[in-house]
């Protein structure tokens, strides 16, 4: 009898490899973190962040942005390029190999960053590329993949900022690299966020695809989320 279980780490070490060479490419292509802030404005990214983490120092703290006076009061004043500026700074320090193994902190700012994408869409395209390519290229390589980080919200937001409309050119590009990553991800626990981050990658890189899949009346009772918009 064949051993399937060799058959199926092998398959598992290519798909790997297969999405190691993806990730070099896009660096090779001039991938690089950079965030355009004056000193100003990292002091009021460390300031918000900092605050959050007071507000809600473990993972059972159910946080909400609203809940801290320092972001009510930004959610609303702050012009739309600093609050974009934060969320890459969060990203930044989510991406940090040793906060990593810091699971209260890593949980907590993983809920800071979930509802920041969440309070979307974006005005500006560039500043959607910017986050998506953050998004993929600074995810942990491996079994922490990128399902593991708040990609749906992401593409949650990118999705009702296109409102049914095809990506753009370069926006494409990072949700294909991004759709051929789950495409080959497969975990108990999150098998729905994947299927869910599939459904509105398809929607956004084949839009008409997917308005005939409706058409024909799928069957997404599973997933009653899916079609939400942030």
């Amino acid at each position: 009898m064949p051993d399937f279980s060799l058959f199926a780490h092998l398959s598992d070490y290519v798909s790997s490899l297969i999405d190691h060479v993806q990730r070099l490419r896009g660096r090779e292509r001039g991938y690089e973190f950079r965030l355009d802030a004056d000193e100003d404005s990292l002091q009021l990214y460390r300031y918000f962040f900092l605050s959050y983490l007071r507000r809600f120092p473990h993972r059972y703290s159910n946080g909400e942005l609203t809940d801290v006076p320092e972001f009510e009061q930004a959610l609303q004043l702050l012009p739309r390029t600093e609050l974009n500026g934060f969320t890459r700074y969060v990203i930044s320090r989510l991406a940090q190999e040793q906060d990593r193994f810091d699971f209260q902190f890593y949980a907590v700012v993983s809920s800071l960053l979930r509802q920041l994408l969440g309070r979307r869409p974006w005005a500006n395209e560039e500043e959607m590329l910017r986050v998506g390519e953050d998004l993929y290229f600074l995810s942990p390589f491996g079994y922490e993949g990128l399902i593991y980080w708040p990609v749906g919200e992401y593409l949650q937001s990118v999705n009702a900022s296109y409102g049914g409309r095809p990506a753009t050119a370069e926006v494409g590009e990072v949700l294909r690299l991004m759709n051929d990553e789950l495409r080959r991800f497969f975990s108990f626990g999150y098998a729905a966020d994947v299927a869910r981050c599939q459904y509105l990658l398809h929607g956004l890189l084949y839009p008409v695809s997917r308005e005939e899949d409706e058409a024909e009346g799928p069957d997404i009772s599973l997933l009653p989320d899916l079609t939400a918009v942030a």
